[in-house]
């Protein structure tokens, strides 16, 4: 049989659909579990070389029987003397998972593939492997690439469409290139949509010293949309100039979402008169960050009427999903701050989806047994989308349940009764009797 292979191998066009077919059934051989079809495939395929062998070889210098990786390895050194460049870059997919392997010391034999990738004449082979589905082989055409031609490589990839690459590239390129250089792309790079270049850039900028115009980029830069970014920033400025800054662009209710999250973010402190206009504004994401503020107890005067109670609920109530998330984080801590009659009203409220799945998980977190009724009446509810979210809450009021061991009054018995038999036709027959078993045992 190996016969067979080795005249049809020898004898086949290379570029025939027959000869590939043979090589693919050598391949799969190659793999066999059983090392003797192993190491008997892989030496037919080290008699082809035209680099449709090689895929199958490369895997073979990880195999497990040192004999067969022996064999591999040997066949990948024959082929480094030929001109093979272009075949090993074909196996760029294969090579990240390969030099990962532990089983054998391969760094000799990468060192050499890597030159034999680098001295391809052309770099679209790279290029296009910055394509690929896989993180992994992107980078690593991205580090090959820049061994071959670094300028070539970072003119590319400052504009990747990988955005670790072009963080990456861009870092690289502030250190290669020279201060009149980088100033043609300093406007560029310091508005780029990746947060990770723009603090590279700014970092760049305020390491120069003799900048005339870097203050005023950082003063830009204040009101980013990363809070990384800001807090680079700030490092330009002492506190009492940020803070001003801040202060003043709030007055004049300019960058009003990235200046209300930067003082959240260090902790300063503002009048409620100041804050509370926008508590209404129009933004969803400005009225969020006006509750983070107020939740974070960094607001001072407050006025006599105010409660806690009656601002997470209004921020349970706005429309905006970003309110009701800043009104979870504060009834994680607390989930029984606001009544559960109230959290139902917003269960049964369908004008925002997401405070109502909050509000439910809320529910599921606040009692025992007070909140097994609510639960229930939930998967009543005629809305397919929220049917997943109530049979996840009683699945959490299961565990925590269980965890608890809060015996049940009598009252909160018949409720839980009474509402499993006008609901429990919702649930499947085991989670009914599960139930109704726990319901029994509630007062024991």
């Amino acid at each position: 049989m190996d016969n067979f292979f080795r005249a049809l191998i020898k004898n086949l066009d290379p570029d025939s659909s027959s000869k590939h077919l043979v090589i693919s059934e050598l391949g799969k051989r190659s793999n066999d579990r059983d090392g003797r079809y192993r190491e008997s495939a892989l030496r037919e395929l080290t008699s082809c070389y035209d680099g449709t062998e090689l895929h199958y070889i490369l895997l073979r210098l990880n195999d497990w029987v040192p004999q067969i990786h022996e064999l591999a390895l040997h066949s990948i050194e024959s082929r480094l003397k030929l001109d093979y460049g272009m075949h090993f870059l074909s196996e760029l997919e294969l090579l990240p998972a390969l030099w990962r392997s532990s089983r054998y010391d391969l760094s000799a034999i990468r060192q050499s593939i890597e030159e034999k990738i680098i001295q391809v004449e052309s770099s679209n082979g790279l290029r296009i492997k910055l394509d690929s589905s896989k993180r992994e082989v992107r980078q690593y055409a991205y580090q090959l690439w820049l061994l071959k031609n670094k300028l070539e490589a970072l003119a590319v990839c400052v504009n990747a469409k990988d955005i670790e690459i072009r963080t990456m590239a861009v870092q690289e390129a502030l250190l290669v290139l020279n201060e009149t250089e980088v100033r043609t792309y300093l406007i560029k790079w310091l508005n780029n949509k990746v947060s990770g270049v723009r603090l590279a850039t700014l970092k760049w900028l305020l390491s120069k010293s003799n900048l005339d115009d870097k203050l005023d980029f950082a003063r830009q830069a204040l009101f980013d949309k990363s809070r990384v970014v800001r807090a680079c920033a700030r490092t330009a400025f002492s506190d009492q100039e940020w803070k001003e800054i801040y202060l003043k662009e709030l007055k004049l209710e300019s960058h009003v979402h990235s200046t209300l999250s930067a003082l959240a973010e260090s902790a300063t402190k503002i009048g409620f008169s100041a804050l509370e206009p926008f508590l209404h504004s129009e933004c969803g994401k400005v009225r969020a960050a006006a509750y983070a503020m107020l939740f974070k107890n960094l607001v001072e005067d407050l006025p006599a009427e105010y409660t806690l109670e009656r601002y997470v609920a209004l921020a349970f109530l706005d429309h905006s999903g970003r309110c009701s998330r800043e009104a979870n984080k504060v009834l994680q801590k607390n989930p029984r701050l606001l009544t559960l009659d109230y959290l139902w009203s917003v269960v049964a409220n369908p004008t925002s989806p997401r405070a109502r799945a909050i509000a439910l998980a809320v529910i599921a977190r606040n009692s025992r047994w007070a909140s097994l009724p609510y639960l229930l009446k939930a998967l009543s509810i005629q809305d397919p989308h929220f049917e997943k979210t109530a049979r996840n809450a009683i699945n959490q009021w299961f565990i925590d349940s269980n965890i608890s061991g809060i015996a049940a009054t009598d009252l909160e018995k018949a409720a839980c009764e009474e509402s499993l038999m006008e609901h429990g036709h919702h649930l499947r027959n085991y989670l009914r009797d599960e139930l109704r078993f726990c319901i029994d045992k509630s007062q024991f």
